[in-house]
This record gives structure tokens, C-alpha cells and sequence, in this order.
């Protein structure tokens, strides 16, 4: 039966198909019962005041230690540039949510690139180190005037966005015409994630935040002008002792992270078998008639 669970009329609304019939799923997360699309009901009041994304996440919280992480990370982000260089092989690119620059200065090679994240630490030391223009602040109170990007990337940044819906409709805007938008996010539509159902290791509220599947990503990026060309699920290549601390908690599971810390293994570079992120690329039409209609 359909029904309104939230109660906040701002927090009901489906992001992709702006419904209001939704229902509980698990552990705090909806489930619009029009689109399927999935997340966690939180206001921006409420996550104004957590302050997720402070130092701290980047060192001890989500990440054991972000910066040891490069390698691994920028063995996935150049895949991306790759795959993004078969559709775009230069020009201008953002990055939205760009951390401490890694892709940026990978991506600056072939592109005239600057990234945004509202962490000021990583964009000074991105700055300072890489030499690439960051910006601090939200990515939506953001001037960015009159310009416009042959492509504009955010690689695990939709999934911690209450309202990703903003964030789609604004680089839209900031597309140009024929361009493309890169989104890397959770997919829980992939095989391990509905193996793991209420467990799946990438529910972890309040820094993950929306949940979608390749076909409600698609129906959101199509309602602003941008049509899905290609999409797969890349692998990930990350630190071990990263992969396990979003497993399920468990004695054992404990046990066994403990055990590999001592061991040093715990540290080691791997790729994560689990195939639970999508990479879509999507192109904006060349007539757009307004922000959210063809």
C-alpha cells in the first residue's frame, strides 16, 4: 500500500521522480514506491550540524588515513580519465567533491581542470601540491558565472548527497551543450548488494545518503538534458584495511581485521571484488529547452 512515511514534506519527495509514496525499507532508509530509487530522509539543518565531512573523515573516520590511500585510488581514477578521454579528450573539466586532487592532477595532462569540496584542508593541500585550481565551499552556493565545462565529474560524491537532485540540475547547467557529465557512485542494484540486502557494506547513513541503481540514476540525469552513453561497473581499487572497516561488524569480522593489522597485510593494495559501484557517463543534448525539460 502506498503511503507518505516521512514526516517532514521536504525529506518525502523522491530526488528522481519528485513522488511522495514511498515506504520504509531497513535500517532507516525509503524506498519511493514509484521509481525504486532509495535514501535516507535527513535535514540539511541536521546535516549542517554533524559536520561529516571535517578533517576527521579524511583521517580516522571513514578513512583509516585517506593520503596513504593514493595509490590504490589513483589506480581507479585512471581508469576513469581513461573512459572519460573515448568521449572527451580535452577541454574543460570540474570536479565536484575532489578531495585532495588526486584525479585533478591526473586529469590535468588533457584537460584545464578545477575541482570544488567543502573541505578546505584537501583543497589547500591539492592546491599546494598539485598545483590545480581548488575552490572551498558547497558546490550549489557556488558562482561559477558564465562558465561552462566540456565535462564535469563527481566520483563518490552523489551517494553522500541528500538532495542529488540540485547537485544534477546545477552541473547541468554547467554543460555545455554535447558535453558530458562522469558520475562513479553505489550501486545497489549489483549482485552483491542485493546478496547483502539490510547488510550491504556500503549502508552506512549519515555519510551515505542516497542509494541508486543504473536505472533510477538514469531516469535523474535524463529529467536535466542528460542521456546515459555508456555505464559499466568498474573495479575499485582500494586499501584492505579500508575494504574491511565497511564490512559488517562481526566477531568475527573483528577478529580477522585485528589479525591482519598485526600481521601488516591490513595495509596492502587490492581490488575490490564486490563490482557494487557504477561509472556512467552521460551526454547533454544539444537543444535543451529549459533545466528540466527536452
Amino acid at each position: 500500500m502506498a503511503g507518505n512515511t516521512v514526516r517532514d514534506e521536504a525529506l518525502s519527495v523522491c530526488a528522481v521522480c519528485l513522488s511522495v509514496d514511498n515506504h520504509p525499507l531497513y535500517r532507516g532508509l525509503v524506498q519511493c514506491e514509484s521509481c525504486g530509487f532509495v535514501w535516507f530522509p535527513v535535514s540539511t539543518a541536521d546535516l549542517n550540524r554533524l559536520n561529516v565531512y571535517r578533517d576527521e573523515y579524511f583521517h580516522g573516520g571513514s578513512y583509516p588515513d585517506y593520503l596513504t590511500e593514493e595509490h590504490a585510488l589513483r589506480r581507479s581514477f585512471r581508469d576513469v580519465l581513461h573512459t572519460v578521454r573515448r568521449f572527451a579528450p580535452s577541454g574543460k573539466l570540474l570536479e565536484v567533491g575532489c578531495a585532495y586532487g588526486f584525479f585533478l592532477d591526473s586529469a590535468k595532462a588533457y584537460f584545464d581542470v578545477v575541482g570544488i569540496d567543502v573541505n578546505s584542508t584537501a583543497c589547500t593541500v591539492a592546491q599546494e601540491r598539485f598545483g590545480v585550481r581548488t575552490i572551498a565551499g558547497d558546490f550549489l552556493a557556488c558562482d561559477f558565472s558564465k562558465s561552462q565545462f566540456d565535462v564535469v565529474v563527481c566520483l563518490a560524491t552523489l551517494e553522500h548527497l541528500a538532495r542529488p537532485d540540485l547537485y544534477v540540475e546545477k552541473l547541468s547547467r554547467l554543460i555545455k551543450p554535447g558535453g558530458y557529465s562522469v558520475c562513479w557512485t553505489i550501486d545497489r542494484d549489483a549482485l552483491f548488494a542485493r546478496l547483502s540486502g539490510r547488510f550491504w557494506r556500503y549502508i552506512y547513513p549519515p555519510e551515505h545518503l542516497s542509494y541508486f541503481s543504473h536505472q533510477t540514476l538514469a531516469l535523474l540525469l535524463k529529467r536535466f538534458g542528460l542521456h546515459i552513453c555508456f555505464w559499466k561497473r568498474p573495479f575499485n581499487y582500494r586499501n584492505l584495511d579500508v575494504v574491511m572497516r565497511k564490512l559488517s561488524k562481526s566477531r568475527f569480522t573483528e577478529w580477522l581485521y585485528t589479525a591482519l593489522d598485526r600481521s601488516g597485510v591490513i595495509r596492502r593494495e587490492m581490488r575490490v571484488p564486490f563490482r557494487d559501484d557504477i561509472l556512467v557517463i552521460a551526454r547533454k543534448s544539444l537543444h535543451v529547452m529549459d533545466a528540466g525539460r527536452e
